[in-house]
């Protein structure tokens, strides 16, 4: 999972809230944040952005509640945009003809006309005060700006697992499979291989393909793939989730296609435009092994 889709899926999950009491600007947002009680748009970016582990990408990590503090931040580190809005972008609202920003977003999706976004204290009767978070959806028109905090030329910030599960990866590989890995924390073009060597092993033995172990995921080794999911167990499992490790997040190595895995594969194929399903068919694994 990219650290967009980390993020979006943190704010998702935040749909629903709100403050307590009404109109008192109260939420846990804003307690955790150190000001509670004052207006708390900016403040719910922020807490999704170090719930997700990114806080230093947001105002640099520092603390402020004003939409315009934060756009003039990111326009002197050039990180203001005014068009191409993308998924991931927090989006500056303008909702009077004054030259300030009045609320913030962070885009879920957008077209020519509209863009998307999860808001804090929104609600369908007051844009940028209503107490709720919400995913609304508005005229493009009401855009002031963007701030697009990552790198623009990758379109996500890098994923570097930690050194403690490749280890782990590794040592599984080592045990389970003999292929001679160094286990030095390194998620390198040999562990990754490695997998796949992995994988084409469990093929055969599974289907009786006659793969050529070698590492690379091709034509042949992606039409021996056979669907995994929910339940499903074994050592292609392991594999799966080994791979799902390096590009995504921890999970636990167990070789149990569980909730955990489960979430972790729709969010991967969310991310990479495929079919959401949670099946590890032909389509995910070629992706997931590459």
């Amino acid at each position: 999972m990219t650290e967009i889709e980390k993020l979006i899926n943190v704010a998702k999950k935040e749909v629903g809230y709100k403050e307590s009491p009404a109109n008192s600007n109260k939420t846990k947002y804003g307690e955790e944040y150190g000001w509670n009680g004052v207006s708390w748009c900016v403040i719910f970016q922020f807490w999704c952005f170090t719930q997700a582990g990114l806080s230093k990408y947001f105002f640099g990590g520092n603390k402020t509640a004003s939409c315009t503090e934060l756009m003039n931040y990111h326009k002197n580190i050039g990180q203001v945009i005014t068009s191409g809005y993308k998924r991931g972008d927090l989006i500056l609202y303008q909702f009077d003809s004054d030259p300030y920003p009045d609320h913030i977003g962070l885009c879920t999706g957008v077209t020519s006309t509209t863009i998307t976004t999860i808001e804090g204290n929104t609600s369908v009767s007051s844009n940028d005060n209503g107490g709720s978070v919400m995913e609304r959806t508005r005229r493009i028109g009401l855009v002031m700006c963007g701030i697009r905090w990552w790198d623009d030329t990758d379109d996500v910030i890098s994923y570097t697992p930690s050194k403690t599960d490749v280890k782990k990866i590794q040592t599984y590989l080592n045990t389970n499979y003999s292929f001679g890995l160094v286990v030095d924390g390194i998620a390198g073009i040999k562990t990754k291989s490695t997998i796949v060597k992995a994988l084409q092993t469990e093929l055969n033995a599974r289907y009786d393909v006659r793969l050529e172990v070698d590492g690379v995921f091709g034509v042949k080794t992606k039409a021996a793939v056979h669907n995994i999911n929910v339940a499903s167990k074994g050592k292609i499992q392991y594999l799966v989730q080994a791979a799902l490790i390096l590009k995504q997040e921890s999970l636990a190595l167990d070789g149990i296609f569980g909730t955990k895995t489960l979430a972790a594969v729709k969010a991967f194929q969310k991310a990479n435009n495929l079919a959401v399903d949670g099946v590890v068919g032909k389509n995910t694994m070629e992706i997931l092994m590459k």
